[in-house]
């Protein structure tokens, strides 16, 4: 490690350092309109828009006027279950020391299984209180969200987090936040590319082919975690700690839902075709 340290520094000119703005508008420092949070209105807008269409062909399952209801549920199903994950998986220590520290968003910190997690019990619990079909509304939840994951890790880019590995690709990107100054892979646009863009073909052609409630959504959750169990090799581990047999944190949570993607892929395929 040592001498690549010494390698990558004697590259160090050759490679961009990122000095990208997280603020789309800055009013004053520190303060304004960041990149990270029009991300999650693109991706919003995106899945209300495509909610209303498949509303309109019937593929949904709801009305045309209760997508905006709908949709309610899923931003508060995303972002609350983001960032209590966020809390619980990486940050309990903060939480810990100042409780307060959840509810303070502005400072960052999503996490992506927990706001899937918040998604599951956001769709759950809309179609309970109406009486809709939670798995037709889990198929458009999980065909829409790629999407809104491809742009929301180009913000991550954008903000100069998620650094990937040191490594010496022509593409490295030295992110002065990671503190040693090592190029490293541009993990949020693998990710962005991998689980987003990936995922959403997944989901498109999924849509397309089968007419079973649930398999759409069982695709989905088999996709982005093969393809964030392929990304997590590029990150650096948070905190630098791998956990058991070398993988990391993200790597075995992943684990953990494709292993809920294949249940629901089985149950989706003991119900009726619509």
């Amino acid at each position: 490690m040592g001498a690549f340290c010494q390698k990558s520094r004697e590259m160090l000119a050759s490679y961009w350092v990122h000095d990208l703005s997280p603020f789309a508008v800055e009013f004053a420092p520190g303060i304004g309109v960041r990149w990270y949070g029009l991300a999650y209105v693109v991706g919003f807008v995106l899945a209300y828009v495509l909610f209303v269409k498949w509303a309109r062909s019937g593929w949904l399952g709801l009305p045309r006027e209760r997508v905006g209801d709908f949709l309610t549920w899923v931003v508060l199903g995303t972002v609350l279950g983001g960032r209590l994950g966020y809390c619980l998986f990486y940050a309990w220590e903060n939480v810990m020391r100042d409780p307060l520290y959840a509810l303070r968003v502005w400072e960052g910190g999503m996490a992506s299984h927990g706001g899937a997690l918040g998604l599951g019990v956001a769709v759950a619990g809309f179609a309970w209180r109406h009486g809709v079909d939670g798995w037709r509304l889990s198929d458009a939840v999980a065909a829409a969200a790629p999407w809104g994951v491809a742009i929301g890790r180009v913000a991550n880019f954008v903000n100069g987090e998620l650094w990937g590995r040191p490594a010496l690709v022509p593409w490295a990107v030295v992110f002065p936040q990671s503190g040693d100054m090592l190029p490293r892979h541009p993990y949020p646009l693998y990710a962005s590319v991998l689980e987003g863009v990936v995922v959403g073909v997944v989901g498109v052609l999924a849509q397309r082919k089968f007419r079973r409630p649930g398999l759409v959504c069982g695709c989905v959750l088999c996709a982005y975690s093969a393809m964030r169990v392929v990304s997590e090799f590029f990150r650096e581990p948070d905190d630098g700690v791998f956990w058991a047999w070398g993988f990391t944190q993200g790597q075995w949570m992943s684990a953990g839902t494709l292993v809920a993607g294949f249940a629901v892929l089985f149950a989706a395929m003991r119900r009726k075709t619509a």
